[in-house]
């Protein structure tokens, strides 16, 4: 392909941006307010070193200042809920449209004696497969997805 010519005179360059100095202070605070002392970040706990290893529960003591790792046992019973509905018609359907995914439930719950059904896939065991599969009911239609876990 062969570019074609232009007859136009070429336009000059831009002219550099200006640039300016910033200078900052810091301002006393307003009259009656009580300065406070600057508070102490945590730091995030560290990444495992084994990626294969399951990331721990940091608990921190108040009082102490110590932190204490536990780790986390994997649950075989969590869910993705797809969302609750309030005709049963709509709950089925939602269960059609998700089987593909893995095995769902209908049940059915009170809330503030109004019967809800809520639709869920799982459960399921495998901790990796989670995201993609919320991404995947999501990309169906059911936005307020969510991975849950029951109480026990």
């Amino acid at each position: 392909m062969t570019p074609i010519a232009s007859s136009a005179p070429e336009s000059p360059a831009p002219a550099a941006a200006p640039t300016a100095q910033v200078s900052g202070e810091d301002l006393a605070p307003p009259p009656g307010v009580a300065v406070s002392e600057p508070s102490q970040v945590a730091s995030a706990p560290r990444a495992p070193a084994d990626p294969g290893e399951r990331p721990a529960i940091v608990e921190q003591s108040l009082d102490s200042g110590t932190v204490e790792q536990m780790p986390v046992e994997p649950n075989p019973h969590v869910f993705i809920q797809a969302g609750a509905f309030g005709q049963y018609d709509n709950a089925n359907r939602a269960r059609s449209m998700l089987g593909y995914l893995g095995p769902v439930i209908v049940e059915e719950i009170t809330r503030s004696e109004t019967p809800l059904f809520r639709v869920r896939i799982g459960p399921l065991a495998d901790d990796d497969k989670l995201e993609s599969l919320l991404v995947a009911v999501i990309q169906a239609g059911y936005t307020d997805a969510a991975i849950v876990v029951p109480k026990k």
